[in-house]
């Protein structure tokens, strides 16, 4: 079940910032990809889904990464929602 909603809010994100899932998942430090990355993260933790879950989802997608990105995303994404209007608009959007 959570694992469909992670999907969804990663195709919701695609659609968002206009990325395709391997860009989101990139290594890139391309700022916006980068956003839509921490977006996505911070959105399934909203929605419930935990750091263990989202990198059993990744991982199932092909992409592997350790807790320490999913951790470091979070962080930098909860200062975005803070400091950054669009970012939290997009955020609330995805939530709804």
């Amino acid at each position: 079940m959570k694992n469909k909603l992670f999907i969804k809010l990663l195709d919701e994100v695609c659609r968002l910032y206009g990325f395709t899932r391997e860009e989101v998942f990139s290594e890139t430090k391309e700022q916006e990809i980068v956003s839509a990355r921490q977006l996505l993260l911070k959105a399934a933790t909203a929605k419930g889904i935990k750091a263990a879950e989202m990198r059993r989802y990744m991982k199932n997608l092909g992409y592997e990464y350790p807790f320490t990105f999913i951790s470091y995303n979070l962080k930098t994404a909860d200062k975005k929602a803070v400091n950054s209007k669009s970012f939290k608009e997009a955020f609330n959007k995805l939530i709804k």
